[in-house]
């Protein structure tokens, strides 16, 4: 664990705590916890690599992109055959 990465990590988190609509901005509230241990994780991951541990614009854009992003849903009626018939769409069950 490295003391500079701690303290950079510890004033991101006081800011958004302190500044929740900024925060809001980004990600949903229920959603924070997540947000930050990603925010962790990728700055030990940019120290690891040689690099600095001071998150990019583009990193934390991909994160907020990754974690808004909408879950997948399953559509019932994607395995559903459909025959095109003169009277419309024919369901072949």
């Amino acid at each position: 664990m490295n003391v500079d990465i701690e303290i950079y990590l510890t004033q991101i988190f006081s800011f958004f705590q302190k500044n929740e609509s900024e925060l809001l901005k980004l990600i949903p509230l229920e959603k924070k916890d997540n947000f930050f241990d990603r925010i962790r994780f990728i700055s030990y991951a940019n120290y690891n690599n040689g690099e600095s541990f001071v998150l990019t614009k583009t990193q934390i854009i991909e994160i907020c992109v990754e974690i808004n992003k909408p879950k997948k849903q399953n559509d019932p009626l994607k395995n559903v055959r459909y025959f095109d018939g003169p009277f419309g769409k024919i369901n072949l069950n």
